[in-house]
């Protein structure tokens, strides 16, 4: 059975309230999403049943987004060498197509704050290890 956004916030919120004093910790498990934890709360999350296409939980910033769970996402971290200047691209390319003034500040500021990171790094990835792997 499909449940809209909205009735997976109302069962999470009922949860909470259930819990009383325990309540942060629980938000913040499910913020996070931190399934597991979640569970050690009693609450099993059904977070991927939304409109008739399975979901996940990303946390960003504070704010959790449902998104469907096969559309592409690409994060970039504060830490990335190139972030700042990426985003900063980003931003011009939305500006150009007309994004709102509100995202392009918000995207500008957050630029600058990832500028400001202490911790550089060049870009890189970790492959998971190939099971069987002795290494």
């Amino acid at each position: 059975m499909s449940k809209t956004i909205s009735q997976i916030y109302n069962r999470v919120i009922s949860h909470a309230i259930s819990l009383g004093i325990d309540a942060d910790q629980f938000l913040s498990c499910w913020r996070e999403g931190d399934w597991a934890g979640c569970r050690e709360f009693g609450f099993e999350p059904d977070i991927g049943a939304t409109s008739d296409q399975a979901s996940v939980a990303i946390t960003t910033n504070g704010t959790t987004r449902l998104v469907p769970h096969d559309e592409p996402v690409f994060l970039i971290r504060g830490q990335d060498a190139v972030g700042g200047e990426t985003v900063r691209a980003w931003a011009c390319l939305a500006e150009a197509i007309g994004a709102s003034p509100e995202i392009l500040q918000t995207a500008r500021e957050q630029a600058a704050k990832m500028d400001a990171w202490p911790k550089k790094k060049t870009p890189d990835i970790q492959l998971p290890e190939a099971k069987g792997s002795n290494s």
